[in-house]
């Protein structure tokens, strides 16, 4: 993605970090030296100012696969507007971060942020494109598809919402509409863009005739699958299910609602 001579003093660069909750943002900055024997830059960053002097930006040497020239606010021919479901890059936390337009706002809040707003692009051979240029990616989830959804809390999975693809969006993002979960209205189903790994196929759960105790269960329970042990075998097929995710342990009829956990999920390599 680097000139084939590499970057310059003073060229204007996008710097990236492998650091935890930094992972795909790009920060932007200015080449103060080049390595190239060791494949590296000296940046100077324009948002970030150094925490012993905050006069100053901060200052950092970083390896050549992190910095990438900054790409234009928008290509030749292509308006700076924003569309519904658009990939986008938005600049918050002093960095920019791929995301999806999820609405488009009315009246004057459409003026307000679009300095912070730009179109997504990916560089193929040297070339800034729209993401729509590089071909339709392949996924397992077509649209019309049934798929269950990941709830999540601290970023792991805590239960899964059966839903239905509706759309793809880019190469990792699926526009769904759950299957039994309703606005505040209870007049239409909630629709969202999730990413791909938030995904997993729609299994049929079949209920067991008999489960024992201390058996990994997934319980139907608030419209969704919460992962569970039984802690106790009740009369008539009812059963008593302990979840790290409940404040409290539940009673659930294997015959409606409580079935074996999915054992093995496929891992899809979404726009591959």
């Amino acid at each position: 993605m680097a000139p084939p001579d590499g970057f310059r003093t003073g060229d204007e660069v996008e710097v990236s970090s492998d650091e935890d909750g930094f992972r795909g943002a790009y920060f932007e900055g200015r080449v103060v030296r080049s390595m190239p024997k060791l494949r590296r830059y000296t940046v100077d960053y324009d948002a970030i100012v150094d925490d012993a002097d905050e006069s100053r930006r901060l200052r950092e040497t970083v390896d050549a696969r992190h910095v990438r020239p900054r790409p234009p606010r928008c290509l030749p021919g292509v308006g700076r507007g924003v569309a519904l479901h658009q990939p986008v890059d938005a600049f918050h936390n002093d960095a920019w971060w791929v995301g999806v337009v999820s609405a488009v706002p009315t009246g004057r809040q459409r003026s307000s942020g679009a300095d912070e707003l730009r179109a997504h692009l990916e560089c193929v051979d040297g070339e800034w494109v729209l993401p729509k240029s590089l071909g339709v990616p392949r996924t397992p989830y077509g649209i019309g598809t049934q798929v269950e959804v990941a709830r999540l809390k601290e970023s792991v999975p805590v239960a899964w919402f059966p839903a239905v693809v509706v759309k793809t969006i880019w190469n990792n993002c699926f526009l769904v509409e759950y299957i039994n979960l309703r606005k505040a209205d209870d007049k239409e189903l909630i629709r969202e863009i999730v990413d791909s790994q938030h995904v997993r196929p729609c299994v049929l759960h079949v209920p067991i005739v008999k489960f024992d105790q201390l058996d990994e269960v997934e319980a139907f329970y608030e419209n969704g699958w919460w992962p569970g042990v039984i802690t106790k075998i009740n009369a008539k097929s009812w059963y008593t299910v302990k979840s790290i995710h409940w404040d409290m342990e539940r009673e659930f009829c294997h015959t409606l609602n409580l079935a074996f956990p999915l054992c093995s999920i496929p891992q899809y390599r979404f726009g591959s």
